[in-house]
């Protein structure tokens, strides 16, 4: 053969083709099973750069076209497969830097690997902003991004930002422990507390139901505070007293002053300044007991004896009393006039006495009592005439002892007239 020529040899199913040194350089030949295989010793160049290669079974259209533009494609309403499962271990490789899928289709894939990694479970498949990545799901099967400061949803994009009580961080959004921007909160089973054993409930129509110590306490209703139980509830305690306390119809079962609910037959008498457990001055007592009454007038604020009164009138006779018997002072009855008594607290003290504590050498004793402005006024009877009944006395005397009654501190109240009843109980 000579340079540059064609060899067909029909006995061996084979065109050769020899380049200018007289070597082989390609051939076409039919196999052992009749399959057309074309080699070439350099590249194999189907084709021409401004034509394009169809590829057919030669009966039916054409299955394949490689276009002169570098694409491979499929003619009109011809899909293209590339690999086949089962054959098996036949993996397709796209070794490229960058390649992309230009018109919109759908991809029907088993596995997709990423940079040769499938990524952990539950992770999803993201844009990196310069490729894609496994990264975890951020929830809500959209796309996410951070942008500025708040929290908006803006189609499938959710954006985290700020608010009021709200604080967005880098990895989380934190809610603010004292809130100040909410200013409803309702809901028909809603249970506030610190833990079940101590809870505000608002789950019952119209009533709150308040509970301690894993015990129900008081519930609120539209015209009452009930407690649960009868008789079990305490609106505060010995050493943590009410200041005050306001209301209109009380009815109690038992009603205590200072602890103490008095002596049977005592009543609950008015202080001047409070109120108190006090002997009643009912006429049972005091028409069996027997009156002394001692005066004084124009007194102001000097510390005085008091005269025994020997006439209604009469305010210069008489001394101390003799005693015709045993007994016990019960009660004193101090009336004044003749001085305005202003709104005050300040106190007055007044002493019963036995054989003139005044008088040098004597055997005295006495039991004496505190009386204030406010007290006094509480019994005005008419103008400047004002009177306390002191109750509750219990000062024993013999036969024969001196009685008398005296104002042991001077300069407290102004006191014009003074006359005192002193009730005695004899043996």
């Amino acid at each position: 053969m000579t340079a540059n020529d064609v060899l067909i040899t029909p006995a061996s199913k084979k065109i050769e083709f020899f380049d200018n040194a007289n070597n082989i350089d390609g051939a076409i030949t039919l196999n052992a099973s009749d399959q057309l295989v074309i080699s070439a010793t350099n590249d194999l160049i189907l084709g021409d750069l401004a034509e394009d290669i169809h590829i057919g079974d030669g009966t039916n259209d054409i299955d394949l076209i490689f276009d002169q533009n570098g694409r491979i494609h499929g003619a009109a309403s011809v899909d293209i497969t590339i690999g086949k499962s089962s054959v098996g271990n036949n993996d397709i490789i796209i070794d490229s830097p960058n390649w992309s899928v230009t018109q919109p289709g759908v991809l029907d894939v088993t596995n997709i690997t990423i940079s040769g990694a499938q990524g952990s479970d539950g992770q999803v498949l993201t844009s990196t902003g310069s490729g894609v990545g496994w990264e975890a799901s951020a929830g809500g099967g959209g796309g996410f991004d951070t942008a500025g400061t708040g929290l908006t949803s803006l189609s499938t994009t959710v954006n985290v930002i700020g608010g009021t009580g709200i604080t967005a961080n880098a990895n989380d959004v934190a809610v603010t422990a004292s809130q100040t921007g909410i200013t409803s909160v309702k809901n028909t089973s809603l249970v506030i507390g610190r833990d079940d054993d101590n809870t505000i409930n608002f789950g019952t129509d119209d009533e709150i139901r308040f509970r301690s110590g894993g015990a129900n306490g008081v519930k609120m209703t539209e015209n009452n505070i009930d407690p649960f139980s009868d008789d079990d509830i305490s609106l505060g305690t010995a050493s943590l007293k009410y200041k005050e306390v306001f209301t209109g119809l009380m009815d109690a079962e038992n009603i205590k002053v200072d602890g103490g609910q008095g002596d049977d037959g005592q009543v609950l008498t008015s202080t001047g300044s409070g109120v108190g457990w006090e002997d009643s001055a009912g006429s049972g007592d005091f028409n069996s007991w027997v009156k002394y009454s001692f005066r004084r007038d124009s007194i102001g604020t000097d510390i005085i004896n008091l005269k025994m009164l020997s006439s209604v009138d009469d305010t210069s006779g008489g001394t101390w009393l003799a005693m015709p018997a045993n007994g016990t002072v019960k009660a004193c009855t101090v009336k004044l006039w003749g001085e305005t008594l202003s709104a005050s607290t300040t106190t007055q003290t007044f002493a019963v006495q036995l054989n003139n504590p005044q008088g040098s050498g004597s055997n005295s004793s006495q039991q004496s009592f505190t009386v204030s402005s406010n007290q006094f006024r509480v019994n005005n009877t008419h103008s400047n005439h004002y009177s306390y009944t002191k109750t509750g006395l219990s000062f024993s005397l013999l036969g024969g002892d001196s009685l008398g009654f005296r104002r042991t501190v001077s300069n407290s109240i102004d006191i014009g007239n003074i006359e005192v009843d002193i009730w005695v109980e004899f043996d």
